[in-house]
């Protein structure tokens, strides 16, 4: 064999490996079930059909992040009140600000990053709002690092800190998400889920709902961007409880590494952005959501016990910064029981509204 042809033979044999070391991975983005690259024409269709004010269910495995971006562009009017957050601000409604427009443009996950990136959506002469809620989780300073799911905002991301003197590189962070978005797909998890997700849905998985109706068997969004969660008894509630405390808290990679010193930063952007909000006529709100009584009970055996921690450093940025702070994570100080809960950290609506209104 001369020497040519067996280098021929190792470079077939290495595109054989490679091209089957990448079947999983171009399984996964052919199925895609989270939707990691995009659904544009979908995500368009969710816009289109709450801009003319029909509610739409099963919204959760498309990017909301896309979807509001699309509402922002499609709303012509000034809301009175803007909510930005998680899905932990997701559940308030407009009952808890009588006779004013409301928007609700939580984020499933959102973080500080997203916080910026929805707000720079509204922030012009037509949507500025007058008031502003901000929802602020105890993990909302984190960095998203490997988990960023704000691609679809990345260049409105950089525009609102290029506002606050805190430019960022744009393509540096593109690139990094670009990365995430590969590394989930080919991970093991979201194969398996790839799988799942054909055998059960078939190849276009879950599709999206338009319905006259507010609640359904799944999550549903509403005109205002307010969610909709699906029946929730008590008893369900209390399970869902005992399954976080039984071992999904200590896995939480949300409440392992909060750190004073090194999200410090990220509280002075903070700091930058109420001051930036103010001086633009804007009230700010800051909403501290409670935790289940038992949550915040085993939060607080904790030796970090980050929710109390947390939550002081809010108070104090607030008293700073001249931001008005609404409820507490301990339940008893906003007279919240085990009823008003959803799950573990989710407030059922009629409960945000009373604390709205206390």
């Amino acid at each position: 064999m001369t020497r040519s042809c067996a280098v021929w033979r190792l470079v077939v044999r290495c595109a054989l490996l490679t091209s089957i070391a990448a079947l999983p991975v171009a399984f996964s983005a052919w199925i895609d079930p989270a939707r990691i690259l995009g659904a544009p024409h979908e995500e368009r269709a969710i816009a289109q059909a709450l801009l003319a004010g029909h509610n739409v269910t099963d919204v959760t495995n498309y990017d909301d992040r896309a979807i509001e971006k699309l509402l922002a562009a499609g709303r012509t009017s000034r809301p009175d009140v803007l909510a930005l957050g998680s899905s932990r601000i997701q559940p308030l409604s407009a009952d808890a600000f009588q006779g004013a427009r409301f928007v609700n443009v939580g984020v499933s996950g959102g973080r500080l990053d997203d916080i910026l990136a929805t707000y720079a959506l509204y922030d012009d002469s037509i949507r500025r709002a007058k008031r502003v809620v901000i929802n602020l989780d105890p993990w909302t300073l984190q960095h998203p690092g490997a988990d960023a799911t704000w691609s679809a905002l990345a260049s409105e991301r950089a525009v609102m800190l290029e506002r606050l003197a805190a430019p960022a590189s744009a393509w540096r962070d593109r690139l990094s998400l670009r990365i995430a978005a590969f590394k989930r797909l080919a991970s093991p998890e979201y194969v398996r889920l790839s799988v799942f997700s054909l055998r059960h849905y078939g190849p276009k998985g879950i599709r999206f709902v338009i319905t006259t109706q507010r609640e359904n068997a799944e999550k549903t969004k509403t005109p205002d961007g307010t969610m909709v969660w699906s029946r929730n008894p008590p008893d369900k509630t209390e399970r869902l409880v005992d399954q976080y405390l039984g071992g999904m808290m200590d896995a939480d990679a949300r409440y392992q590494h909060l750190d004073a010193d090194v999200e410090r930063d990220r509280l002075q952007l903070v700091e930058r952005f109420v001051r930036y909000l103010r001086a633009s006529g804007v009230e700010v709100s800051f909403l501290l959501v409670p935790y289940h009584p038992r949550a915040f009970l085993a939060f607080e055996r904790r030796a970090d016990r980050p929710l109390v921690w947390t939550e002081e450093r809010y108070r104090a940025l607030a008293q700073r910064s001249g931001a008005r702070v609404v409820g507490s994570y301990d339940p008893e100080k906003v007279g919240m029981q085990a009823s008003d809960f959803f799950d573990e950290s989710h407030l059922r609506p009629e409960a945000l509204v009373r604390l709205f209104r206390r």
